[in-house]
């Protein structure tokens, strides 16, 4: 038979230690050289204004994620191949289809407001206008 004080630390080790190191391993979060994050708190459902700018692995908290975004350049595409070309007339009336392609870097000190005005939907933004 189990003594007391056995018992009482195995239901210790199960019940306070287990849970604690399970809830501090997901207080982790990665960022990658290639990107920027924002500290989202998934419980609260806030976002902290510092952008974290240096890649590796971060001591964030329980429940916060970070909203990444890539720090190398990007290219939106208006071709046969991507997305289509563009319609437009001139101002005569005259049919005229462009083809284009425009490339564009995420600033870090604008991705809090950035992420407020358009809730990671920018591209479709881009794209749409």
């Amino acid at each position: 038979m189990v003594s007391t004080t056995a018992s009482l630390a195995l239901s210790c080790l199960a019940f306070v230690v287990a849970p604690a190191v399970i809830l501090f391993a997901l207080s982790f979060a990665t960022l990658h050289t290639v990107e920027y994050g924002l500290d989202f708190n998934a419980i609260t459902m806030t976002l902290d204004s510092k952008t974290w700018d240096q890649a590796g692995l971060k001591f964030l908290g329980f429940g916060h994620t970070f909203i990444k975004f890539p720090r190398v350049i990007q290219t939106i595409e208006f071709t046969p191949s991507r997305r289509g070309l563009l319609h437009t007339r001139t101002a005569d009336g005259l049919p005229l289809t462009l083809g284009l392609s425009f490339q564009f870097r995420y600033l870090p000190a604008r991705l809090y407001q950035l992420y407020l005005d358009y809730q990671g939907e920018e591209e479709l933004v881009y794209v749409n206008n």
